[in-house]
């Protein structure tokens, strides 16, 4: 017969393990050793480096006490962001003995924390909920505006790509072929007519009558050709110069080709609510980061499937379950109290932790925290927090409201052309974070006030564009909404500090624009008009060459009858 049962421990096991730790702690400096254990641990949760001025293990109890925890800063190790004055822990020694740490009852006191630093955006050590955007269309328009060869025309080489000038090039070669076939046809008639004439000749000393009248026939028809040939040569050059005049039907054409090829910031700026609102948003959610990147995950990665065992007492079979034993991890009771001492920074804190363990699925935990910290000008934090993972379903919650916290040298921009940002303002912070399945949702209400800028650029019309958006605002809103799956959040973005960045970009870069345009167009209305002019001088000069040969054949034949005329 099977039955419930737990591990049965004798008393032997107790001495043994009592004695082991009684000589550990005499003789080898368990203090010592459990004060490295935790500052590794800690540490490791961290990101950086946590430091215990002092640590006792006492037996009796048994129970930990710890002295002035400093906790490193993970963006700038060099600092402390966090302190703890005292921290107290009772343990189950059932679990203790079983290579557990259940904290039954505990308390830490004068809680520190100093004042923020800026978060380096995007540090690609640091995950977020918040994605880098893909682009940066302020810098780019900044970037534009800054550079004083903005304004320059692009090189002649670039125009070659034109449709003007390759039509241009076309209407030469046809201009070419046109003129060999007019010289073919001339020095052929040329070559007949000079028969013609030598035949004329030779007929005018024999003085024959009928031999002159052929003669005169055919100098007639030699006439009449040429004098076709010149209307032809007339024609064509007529159908080539309607076409020279349809170069200018290419302008804009022109206009559009050089257009497209000098890069210019896009006017409609789409993205710049989602790039300001990502630099905004990645600076205030840092705390849903730590909840979701590091102290979940380091609560599961403890997390052990455990599996059943099976025994015999005085020929009785018994099983327990693994899950009998306490998870290798777990805060039954955490209170953190802390009331403020003038100069000390400690500011009031009263905060509570129940049934924080490394098995979410089996213990959900909450967490709740009311909190002001004066050093770090940080006042009224409520927070409201569990981690669910029972029955295989994630349900995990953050809400967080801050009535005031601080905001120093949050940059938007900061290239070499520009710097742009908040120097400094008050904010005021909603946040709420839920994980459930494998979808996440946040949404943060993000407001600033007593907003002062930092604007620094090279150029001063850049610094005076912005200057003169962001002066009268002097309040900043911003809505953030991320949602869908867990590490890849599709986010929105409202924000009237975009919408006024946008007006005042748009309005100035229009003018850029048109300014710009304009002289693309009069240079290429320029290239046009040089091209059509050299088109039509070639093809009269061309032309009145290959006709200058016609009336001089002409004319010859002309003397030529009337030489036999008159002898008639």
């Amino acid at each position: 017969m099977k039955r419930p049962g737990l591990i049965r421990w004798n008393f032997f096991v107790y001495f043994v393990v009592i004695f082991g730790l009684g000589f550990a702690y005499i003789f080898l400096g368990l203090d010592g050793h459990v004060k490295r254990l935790i500052e590794h641990k800690l540490s490791a949760f961290n990101g950086a480096p946590v430091t215990i001025e002092h640590a006792t293990f006492k037996l009796s109890g048994p129970r930990i006490e710890l002295e002035k925890l400093e906790f490193k800063d993970p963006s700038h190790p060099e600092r402390n962001h966090f302190e703890i004055g005292k921290v107290h822990l009772e343990l189950e020694w059932q679990a203790l003995l079983r290579n557990r740490l259940v904290i039954t009852d505990s308390f830490a006191s004068n809680a520190i924390l100093y004042p923020l630093q800026p978060l380096a955006p995007f540090d690609a050590q640091i995950k977020s909920l918040v994605a880098p955007p893909k682009s940066n269309s302020l810098a780019s328009a900044s970037d534009f505006l800054s550079n004083p060869s903005r304004t320059q025309l692009p090189s002649d080489d670039v125009w070659t790509a034109v449709p003007s000038f390759q039509a241009t090039k076309a209407l030469n070669s046809e201009l070419d072929t046109q003129v060999a076939a007019w010289t073919k046809q001339v020095d052929a008639l040329l070559e007949t007519d000079h028969q013609q004439i030598d035949a004329s000749k030779a007929a005018q000393t024999q003085d024959s009558e009928a031999q002159n009248r052929i003669i005169l026939g055919q100098l007639e028809k030699s006439r009449l050709e040429l004098n076709q040939l010149q209307a032809q040569v007339k024609a064509d050059g007529n159908v080539i110069l309607s076409k020279v005049e349809t170069l200018t039907e290419l302008l804009p054409h022109d206009v559009t080709v050089i257009r497209q090829g000098v890069k210019l910031p896009n006017l409609e700026f789409n993205q710049l609510a989602a790039e300001l609102g990502a630099q905004q948003t990645r600076a205030v959610i840092d705390i849903a980061d730590s909840f979701h990147y590091r102290l979940i995950p380091w609560l599961e990665k403890k997390e052990q499937a455990l599996a059943d065992a099976h025994g015999r007492n005085q020929g009785t079979e018994f099983y327990f379950s693994g899950r009998l034993l306490p998870p290798r991890l777990w805060i039954k009771k955490l209170e953190l109290t802390s009331k403020d001492n003038t100069g000390s920074g400690a500011g009031d804190v009263i905060g509570r932790i129940s049934d924080l363990s490394s098995e979410p699925s089996e213990q959900p935990a909450h967490m709740s925290l009311q909190a002001s910290f004066s050093k770090a000008e940080i006042s009224n934090v409520q927070l409201e927090a569990q981690i669910d993972h029972r029955g295989g379903l994630v349900d995990d919650r953050l809400a967080l409201n801050v009535a005031s916290f601080p905001v120093r040298d949050l940059d938007f921009v900061n290239t070499p052309a520009l710097r742009m940002g908040i120097e400094q303002a008050t904010a005021t912070l909603n946040l709420e974070y839920l994980a459930q399945k494998d979808s996440t949702v946040v949404n943060a209400h993000n407001k600033l006030d007593k907003v002062s800028y930092r604007i620094e650029s090279t150029g001063e019309p850049i610094k005076k564009v912005f200057d003169d958006a962001l002066s009268p605002l002097t309040s900043l809103e911003l809505d953030a909404n991320g949602q869908g799956k867990t590490d890849n959040l599709q986010w929105t973005y409202t924000s009237n500090l975009s919408d006024r960045l946008r007006s005042a970009l748009q309005q100035v870069l229009s003018q850029e624009y048109a300014e710009f345009n304009a002289r693309i167009r009069e240079r290429a209305d320029q290239k046009v008009r040089d091209a059509k002019k050299a088109m039509e001088t070639r093809l009269v000069t061309e032309s009145d060459a290959v006709q200058q040969k016609i009336a001089v054949e002409r004319d010859e034949i002309q003397t030529m009858i009337e030489s036999i005329t008159k002898k008639k």
